[in-house]
């Protein structure tokens, strides 16, 4: 008797997306603003060193005003995921699409790109 052989292959999704990871890494909304804080201030500094501009003293930790910069980057990438055909329509100055699930809320953009709803 001759054996059969058979073979299986799996097809498997990896997130590469280095932001899809730090969102899962983290595990509280606080520590997640802390990281991308201090990702944004580190871009900022190393902009700024290039350009040979003063730099602030960065040991003496976070300000309010980055962690607000960062809640609202962490928030725009999210939205942008969620509701992409929302998003690009308003920033073109179309409608949204009746059959869009925040159709019902009236959704607006702010000045800085956040997505709101009225409800």
């Amino acid at each position: 008797m001759k054996k059969s052989v058979v073979a299986c292959a799996l097809l498997t999704s990896v997130k590469n997306d280095i932001v899809d990871r730090l969102l899962e890494y983290h595990s509280s909304w606080y520590k997640l603003k802390k990281a991308v804080a201090w990702i944004i201030v580190v871009k900022t500094k190393l902009i700024w060193k290039a350009k040979k501009l003063s730099l602030r003293d960065f040991k003496l930790g976070l300000t309010v005003e980055e962690l607000q910069v960062a809640e609202v980057a962490v928030m725009k990438y999210v939205q942008q995921h969620t509701f992409p055909e929302e998003i690009s329509a308003m920033k073109a100055n179309r409608a949204v699409k009746k059959s869009s699930k925040i159709y019902h809320l009236s959704p607006s953009l702010t000045a800085d790109g956040l997505l709101r709803v009225e409800g």
